[in-house]
């Protein structure tokens, strides 16, 4: 007798079709774990990327197309991405300098604006203020326009009235001035120079740049007029007698400035190291370089987000109340070549 086989069918269709909605079900709770998340350990994210710390960039203060070319090759460098340099408020723009500061490679282009037409006057600040150099500041204005106009590269900044907590200026405001100014004259000077250039060329920017160590730096300039802060501070050895670090030179006045004006871009206009003064033994023009870059590569970059450091070539030394040789390469000097070699060597990698 032949048995049928229709149930033995029907039970494997059951097995089969169970076995079936089994796997659509884990694959259905495979495909939720995986979009939703649920029921897994959540992914393990990638390690964050170290945020790169910008290194101050390394500048100059040349006031003249030699000068700033002797600088370049004693700093055996091709280019420089800033410069400061220097003008009466009565003079000409010096058009042949901004062009070949800019064909080194200077976008930043910093212009210390003087007041000497005021020299032999008293309340030189007050008569800023009353708008007594105005067409100056106008002519100033138009003329770094124009020539703006054809290097948008380049950011043009004004460094005006800087270093007036030193007597030695017409707009000095420090007691034993000469000039009867206060400095409570100060801010009224500064808003009446920022607006008066800001109208005539509104790309300008504006550095507020005291002389550091000095015990405060709030003199009234309210922060929506500044575009940079910084000081100017020298090691003056052959001068005082004595020796610092640029960390000493530079650290107190900076944090006091930062904290009056946080935020704001830090640049270092002018500092530089003279040769050891009489009686300071131990040191030297090269050590103090290597030691600028350490500390530009360090605190100045890690601490406290300098923008520039700019290197003051100029000798001084010859100068009533200076008497500093800054040079990188001294001429005539016994340790001129060791100088110039240990800067090069300092700052080979700096921007």
């Amino acid at each position: 007798m032949v048995r049928s086989t229709t149930p033995t069918r029907r039970r494997s269709r059951w097995v089969l079709g169970a076995a079936a909605a089994a796997v659509a079900a884990v694959a259905a709770a495979v495909i939720a774990v995986t979009i939703t998340g649920r029921g897994a350990p959540p992914p393990v994210p990638p390690p964050a990327a170290a945020t790169p710390v910008e290194v101050p960039a390394l500048g100059t203060d040349a006031t003249s197309v030699d000068q700033l070319n002797a600088t370049l090759t004693d700093m055996g460098r091709r280019s420089i991405s800033w410069n400061v340099t220097y003008m009466s408020d009565d003079a000409q723009v010096d058009t042949k300098l901004l062009d070949a500061a800019a064909d080194r490679g200077v976008t930043h282009y910093v212009v210390t604006l003087e007041f000497w037409s005021l020299q032999r006057e008293d309340h030189v600040l007050g008569r800023i203020a009353n708008g007594e150099v105005d067409n100056h500041l106008r002519g100033i204005a138009g003329d770094l326009r124009t020539w703006q106009q054809k290097h948008p590269g380049t950011e043009i900044i004004i460094r005006p009235l800087h270093e007036a907590n030193l007597p030695s200026y017409p707009w000095s405001f420090a007691a034993g001035n000469g000039h009867r100014n206060d400095e409570s004259e100060f801010a009224p000077a500064w808003h009446h120079v920022w607006s008066v250039m800001r109208n005539q060329d509104p790309q300008l920017k504006f550095f507020l740049c005291p002389n550091g160590g000095d015990s405060g730096y709030s003199w009234g300039v309210p922060p929506a007029e500044v575009d940079y802060v910084g000081a100017d501070r020298y090691n003056r050895s052959q001068e005082s007698g004595d020796w610092h670090t640029p960390a000493e030179v530079h650290d107190q006045t900076i944090e006091q400035i930062q904290a009056l004006y946080p935020g704001k871009p830090y640049v270092i206009a002018e500092t530089g190291t003279s040769e050891p003064g009489q009686g300071v033994t131990g040191h030297s023009k090269a050590e103090w370089f290597t030691q600028l870059a350490e500390w530009m590569k360090g605190p100045a970059a890690t601490q406290f987000h300098l923008t520039a450091v700019c290197y003051f070539d100029h000798d001084k030394s010859e100068q009533a109340g200076n008497g500093n040789d800054w040079r990188i390469y001294p001429h005539g000097e016994p340790n001129a070549e060791a100088s110039r070699s240990a800067f090069q060597r300092a700052f080979a990698d700096f921007r």
